[in-house]
């Protein structure tokens, strides 16, 4: 699999190292040219780990970030006094990425597969670390297992492409496992995205498997509710998942189906499963990459 977080990075390292000595370089200009401003936070977090005059970036009002750029340009409180650069000549990768998602998109299918278990996934974060912990259940409620799996991620988090960060060390879990996955209830959306493809119709589609997506935000679309426990999520006057509170919350997660497997039979499926506010095979394989993560920090300490 194409590892776009290094691709991220070098794009980011040749925009900065394209801004002239004298001028500076605005976040939400680098971020236009990377496809897409919602990038900003990530391209500010990257800035100290390239390779690159990072003193020439500014926030979108002028203010510094770094305080070399104090012998190059004129400062006054605060705020850098000169010509903005934003004649970026660099691919764009998110405006690629896009593209992949909307190509993707054609490939999800809803029509309901059988399967008699069904494996939750959640990752813990250290630095560049992964932890994949994944949770298996039979389709009546059964736990069955856990496992917990290490790996390196490097595209950073930027909403709307979870998928290009989250993705990838999930599925290689699951390639790694030695253990038959026949079914996956993901940590984050299905359909339920403004291009139709989120983290569970990616892991999905790549994994070739029945795939839920059970997330604790609502990313786009409203809710209309059917009676005190379920509502329906609408974008763009379509049904794409269902808002569910479980056990005794008062906040809903929110369940769209990934790929092969329909929206009704996501909700029926997930219903099973919920103990508490998060169903039980996320819950758990969120405990499980959260218990590894924790082990792992104890040890550096």
């Amino acid at each position: 699999m194409e590892d776009h977080g290094l691709e991220f990075r070098k794009e980011l390292e040749d925009a900065v190292n394209q801004i002239p000595e004298g001028k500076i370089a605005r976040l939400v200009d680098i971020a236009d040219a990377l496809g897409d401003r919602r990038a900003v936070r990530a391209v500010y977090s990257m800035l100290e780990s390239i390779d690159a005059p990072v003193w020439r970036v500014v926030k979108s009002d002028m203010s510094i970030i770094d305080k070399r750029v104090e012998k190059e340009i004129e400062i006054a409180d605060g705020k850098a006094r000169a010509e903005i650069f934003d004649s970026f000549h660099i691919p764009g990768i998110l405006k690629r990425l896009r593209k992949e998602q909307e190509e993707m998109r054609s490939s999800i299918s809803l029509q309901d597969r059988d399967f008699e278990t069904i494996t939750g996934a959640d990752i813990g974060y250290l630095e560049q670390k992964a932890y994949v912990g994944l949770s298996t259940f039979d389709i009546h409620g059964m736990h069955l297992w856990d496992e917990v799996f290490e790996t390196k991620v490097s595209f950073p988090y930027i909403p709307t492409y979870l998928s290009y960060r989250e993705g990838p060390p999930i599925l290689a879990a699951i390639e790694e496992s030695e253990r038959d996955i026949e079914a996956l209830m993901v940590d984050g959306n299905g359909i339920l995205h403004p291009k139709h493809l989120g983290l569970a119709s990616f892991v999905g589609i790549k994994a070739r498997i029945p795939s839920i997506g059970v997330a604790k935000s609502l990313l786009c679309g409203d809710v209309n509710w059917i009676d005190k426990k379920t509502g329906e999520v609408i974008l763009n006057g379509e049904k794409l998942a269902y808002a569910l509170l479980g056990g005794k919350a008062r906040n809903p997660v929110y369940v769209s189906p990934g790929n092969m497997i329909g929206l009704d039979k996501s909700l029926e499926i997930t219903k099973k499963f919920m103990r508490y506010r998060i169903p039980e095979p996320t819950r758990r394989a969120h405990e499980a990459a959260s218990n590894a993560r924790l082990r792992e920090k104890d040890r550096r300490a």
